[in-house]
């Protein structure tokens, strides 16, 4: 449970951060946060 909390989390603050781009951007942000957070590598 706790995990998902933490997904869902994370997803509220990049909704919020990536609200005004486009889609090439929004894109562009998810990668690179999801290799700063470990995720992929």
């Amino acid at each position: 449970m706790k995990a998902s909390a933490g997904y869902y989390d994370r997803m509220s603050q990049y909704n919020k951060d990536t609200r005004g781009m486009t889609k090439e951007e929004r894109n562009n942000y998810y990668r690179d946060r999801n290799q700063e957070d470990g995720w992929f590598k």
